[in-house]
């Protein structure tokens, strides 16, 4: 028993080792991530526990690039607008009024008025802009067609990663509700009944094991929660949101 002891408890050491230089990356990488020197030391006061319940669904907002497509579609209705203004630029009407006075004998000098209609039509008639149009439409098209897949990309995106989240949460609260308390109840009774002569040491380590991978487990469980419920609001173009 004592060997076996001696070795469970190398085996912790080895393991508690791990877990350590894990903790000092991940430190120095959030250090260097917020400009503060790797030598700072964090105080995390947030309780890693999950949520209540679930956060209920909710349609993504427009994301940036969404922003940006639809102002580019806005602009080349625009475009579109202003080059069929601009066909018939040099197609114009209008009314002239000229006068003069000139000598006629033997009457004298008498005045004459000229009213008409003056219309100037470009040559030849197919030069009429017509070609410009049809690119800005067909540029605002392609645009529109841009615009549309993008918002269907962001909504399939956003419900995918609700329908992770929503695993994840179920997998998360299920450790914490039957795995951990199952072997938290093993641990215990394995200790009472080696206590009583009953269980060897062995049984109890392998009980306290059990109970250590129970509970990494469940840590890990909630971290991939936590890790779904961020990447849920990115895809909502959102930046946080308590869980």
């Amino acid at each position: 028993d004592a060997e076996q002891a001696a070795l469970i408890a190398e085996t912790g050491r080895a393991s508690e080792e791990s877990a350590r230089v894990a903790e000092i990356m991940a430190a120095g990488q959030l250090a260097t991530a917020v400009g503060l020197p790797v030598e700072t030391r964090f105080s995390i006061r947030e309780k890693f526990m999950l949520p209540s319940k679930l956060p209920p669904n909710r349609p993504a907002g427009e994301r940036p690039h969404v922003r940006r497509a639809a102002n580019a579609v806005d602009a080349g209705a625009g475009e579109v607008a202003l080059a069929r203004a601009s066909t018939w630029d040099d197609l114009g009407v209008g009314i002239f009024v000229e006068g003069e006075r000139f000598r006629d004998e033997p009457e004298g000098i008498e005045p004459e008025g000229l009213v008409g209609l003056r219309l100037n039509i470009p040559l030849p008639l197919w030069q009429n802009g017509s070609g410009q149009v049809a690119e800005k439409t067909a540029a605002h098209k392609r645009k529109a067609a841009r615009l549309d897949s993008l918002r269907l990309a962001a909504g399939n995106q956003a419900l995918t990663a609700y329908r992770a989240l929503t695993i994840r949460y179920r997998v998360a609260e299920r450790m914490d509700s039957r795995l951990l308390p199952a072997a938290r109840k093993l641990a215990g009774d394995r200790e009472a009944a080696y206590r009583r002569g009953e269980a060897d040491m062995e049984s109890l380590f392998r009980s306290r094991e059990r109970l250590a991978q129970a509970e990494a487990a469940s840590l890990e469980a909630r971290k991939n929660y936590f890790i779904s419920h961020a990447e849920w609001l990115d895809s909502l173009g959102e930046s946080h949101a308590s869980p």
